[in-house]
């Protein structure tokens, strides 16, 4: 599909290697048969009310998916569902950016399977919702999700997943996320910032550092922080419920910083 409206009231199912999507709007069901690829290299748009569900492999090598602005924007979202036995890929080029947004209405990614950031770009899903229940691997460069009520001004997201962040990889939480107590949290080498919004972590938190920025409203309260040896706080709220393992450097510029935990300052450089 390069150009026009696929729609109506069937679906499609795409088998084999060779299926793509580089442009047009998308405004019935379509299933990835396990075994199947489908790849996108353009601006793909849904209608609202449309899906897209992944039981093989999705490539998707820079551009943006998102919803429509036409005909009317509804309430009803278009979704977007990486099975368990899925595997969508994001690989954009350094210097730019997939984007997987919405403009009109809502767009839900529910990720059960395993979504991966391979690319030296950016993948920017700061306008949908994106529950991750699955694995979110961010292999290189940098992964933006975002906040807000996943309508027009931002999406909001959900994980019992797992997040794993390679070195000299990021993931930037900007707006609300929720990782609660029974997930199975963030973890690797790499830099996790909080950039904006409203985030909740009760998960465990493996990563070396915390970093709060954005006006980001913090709440950190999973069971322990074994590896964090540094806090970043340079505007926004960071509320620690738990203790750190370890000492840490605290860079502290501007917002709150408190909770029932506390810290112990090490060095010279806090």
């Amino acid at each position: 599909l390069s150009f026009g409206i696929l729609g109506g009231t069937g679906s499609l199912t795409l088998s084999g290697a060779s299926s793509t999507w580089s442009g047009g709007v998308l405004a019935l069901p379509v299933t990835v048969a396990s075994g199947a690829t489908l790849s996108l290299t353009g601006t793909e748009e849904f209608r609202t009310g449309a899906s897209l569900i992944n039981d093989g492999t999705v490539d998707e090598a820079g551009g943006t998916l998102l919803t429509s602005f036409s005909p009317l924007c509804t309430a009803t979202a278009a979704s977007v569902t990486n099975t368990a036995t899925g595997t969508w890929t994001a690989s954009p080029a350094s210097g730019q950016t997939t984007t997987i947004e919405t403009n009109c209405g809502p767009l839900n990614f529910a990720n059960a399977g395993t979504f991966t950031a391979s690319g030296a770009g950016s993948v920017d899903i700061a306008t949908s919702i994106f529950d991750n229940t699955g694995t979110l691997d961010v292999a290189s460069g940098t992964v933006t999700l975002g906040g807000g009520d996943g309508t027009s001004g931002g999406g909001t997201g959900n994980s019992t997943g797992t997040f794993s962040v390679t070195a000299s990889a990021t993931l930037n939480f900007d707006g609300s996320y929720t990782l609660p107590s029974t997930g199975a949290g963030v973890s690797g080498a790499g830099t996790v910032g909080f950039t904006g919004g409203t985030e909740v972590v009760d998960a465990p938190y493996a990563m070396g550092s915390i970093s709060v920025s954005g006006g980001a409203l913090v709440t950190m309260a999973p069971a322990s922080l074994p590896n964090v040896t540094s806090v970043t706080l340079s505007n926004g709220t960071l509320t620690l419920d738990t203790t750190p393992s370890q000492d840490v450097t605290l860079a502290f510029s501007f917002g709150i910083l408190g909770g029932t935990g506390s810290l112990t300052l090490s060095g010279a450089s806090s």
